[in-house]
């Protein structure tokens, strides 16, 4: 190789040096804002410094769901309220639908939890069942009471 093509190279290498210096010192300035709030087993869990300042004004709900059954035949919640329903499957696949809210978590087979978020944005009463199969005919559902 001659003289001129060995300065090219030497010139490439340190633009690439260059860079991912740059790269380097911006990334850690990103990560230095995060947060690590727990780590267990394969799982990180981080808080990424935007909290919602809302937080304290969800209404939240654990609704259980069993063979047949919610725990909660009942949620009373006011109208503009944001409501998060934590649906924790302690036995078989379930999920919760609220037709009026487009509200749907998803089927879920146990043990497992999911949640849904939504605006009561409505006043009435709303039923809440269960989709999977006849699970709503068997009499897994329950209100919701927007007042």
């Amino acid at each position: 190789m001659n003289k001129k093509g060995l300065i090219w190279v030497l010139i490439i290498i340190l633009v690439v040096v260059i860079i991912f210096l740059l790269a380097s010192s911006t990334l850690e300035e990103e990560i230095s804002d995060v947060n690590v709030i727990e780590m267990s087993g394969d799982e990180l869990v981080v808080d990424l410094g935007e909290t919602d300042t809302n937080t304290k004004d969800v209404k939240e709900f654990t609704l259980d769901a069993s063979n047949f059954q919610y725990s909660l035949k009942e949620i009373k919640v006011n109208e503009g309220d944001t409501v998060r329903i934590m649906l924790n499957n302690t036995d078989g696949f379930h999920d919760i639908v609220i037709d009026e809210f487009a509200v749907s978590s998803g089927r879920i087979q146990s043990p497992a939890t999911t949640s849904v978020e939504f605006i009561a944005n409505k006043t009435g009463t709303f039923e809440y069942y269960c989709s999977v199969g006849n699970h709503r005919a068997q009499g897994m559902v329950g209100q919701l009471i927007v007042e």
